[in-house]
């Protein structure tokens, strides 16, 4: 286990010496497989019209209902062929099921249908907030996007803390946005409840290394005292500064440095001219520093709330309720934002992602009748 001493010194806002173009790495499309034809869904009452990605398992296509006024859906399908962890997809799909919140993506249907598993959500038409960054974003969204995200996440959170869940899984990529500017907390695989005794929890999923970059340190730490719903709050405080700086923090890092660094105090802040000059007195060469990042200047309220959540001791964090009454959330200019302000703000080209616009992709042949009985019946889930 490493030292947990925490550092004397402040931490840099980004890695020192590493040249931002290197820590975001090269904006690569991803491949597209050969699932990329999309399924014939017409007899389970839904018209399949593109591929749109993957995800863990699974792969997503843009479909559109046949009934309920047509309207768009996303669709993942998951081949009973390649699960590996069936009970992981039955979890998700009861947990989606289970929670009700206007900032919750809510599941509108699960079924079995020729050899796959089928998940169908709404449509959120610009993605995730890691899609929004990394295609149109590069050093970050502004300070407002920033805030009327927040705004709508936290009272996601609440949601789920109120009840005793904690998510375990937020990040930027769970983080979904319509270009009307609503967003949708998703991810749910690994949310879990607390004993009704205890405000902690000690399962530490080996699945969760696949986040591990965003885990905070009580969880990477393993040890008896276990963690809450405020290990949710710093998993927020990550994905803020991802989103606000246009990289990930710690990216640049192999998971053992990025955790000796957690475990010993160290936390990123939001680049702008203040925290450069910060690390500037410090010795830190900021000379290859984008300008975008060296030319404006975000509020102390906003640092505050990013240094709030990603608080090495967990008692010292706010709550998301607490968070939601914060300086920064409730000054005169964020206090009052909705979703149109997030739209407004991102400022992208919504042609762009008009979703009737976009061609339909060839049909998969259909695949051949199923022979044995399904893992698991959905059904049977309340």
């Amino acid at each position: 286990m490493a030292d947990s001493t925490i550092l004397e010194n402040p931490p840099s806002s980004l890695a020192p010496h590493v040249p931002f173009a290197q820590m975001i790495g090269p904006r690569l499309k991803p491949e597209v497989l050969a699932e990329s034809k999309v399924p014939d869904l017409r007899e389970a009452g839904y018209d399949c019209i593109r591929y749109m990605g993957t995800c863990t398992g699974g792969h997503i296509y843009l479909g559109r209902e046949q009934k309920m006024g047509k309207s768009f859906v996303a669709i993942k399908k998951y081949s009973i062929d390649d699960i590996d962890d069936y009970a992981a997809i039955a979890k998700d799909t009861a947990n989606l099921r289970l929670l009700k919140h206007d900032n919750i993506l809510h599941l509108i249907q699960s079924f079995v249908f020729e050899r796959s598993i089928y998940q169908i959500t709404p449509a959120m038409n610009l993605g995730s907030l890691y899609d929004v960054v990394v295609n149109y974003k590069t050093f970050g969204i502004g300070e407002k996007a920033t805030a009327a995200i927040v705004h709508q996440v936290l009272d996601a959170l609440i949601y789920l803390h109120q009840r005793r869940y904690i998510h375990r899984d937020v990040k930027s990529k769970h983080i979904l946005i319509d270009s009307t500017g609503h967003v949708k907390l998703t991810g749910f695989r690994f949310m879990i409840e607390l004993n009704q005794h205890l405000e902690c929890v000690f399962q530490y999923d080996d699945n969760l290394q696949n986040q591990i970059y965003y885990l905070a340190p009580e969880v990477i730490q393993q040890n008896m005292k276990g963690y809450t719903a405020k290990s949710d709050m710093y998993m927020l405080g990550i994905t803020v500064c991802e989103a606000i700086n246009g990289v990930m923090p710690f990216s640049e890092l192999d998971p053992l440095e990025m955790m000796y660094r957690k475990l010993n105090g160290q936390a990123p802040r939001p680049v702008d001219r203040r925290s450069l000059e910060d690390d500037q007195q410090m010795g830190i060469d900021i000379s290859q520093r984008p300008q975008e990042h060296l030319n404006r200047e975000f509020s102390v309220e906003l640092h505050e709330f990013v240094s709030n959540c990603l608080a090495f001791a967990p008692n010292q964090r706010l709550s998301a309720a607490e968070m939601k009454k914060c300086s920064w959330l409730r000054s005169d200019e964020f206090k009052n934002l909705i979703p149109s302000d997030v739209s407004r703000e991102l400022q992208l080209e919504y042609s762009h992602f008009d979703l009737s616009l976009w061609p339909q992709e060839p049909l998969l042949s259909p695949e051949p009748e199923q022979k044995y009985p399904i893992a698991f019946d959905y059904t049977a889930i309340s």
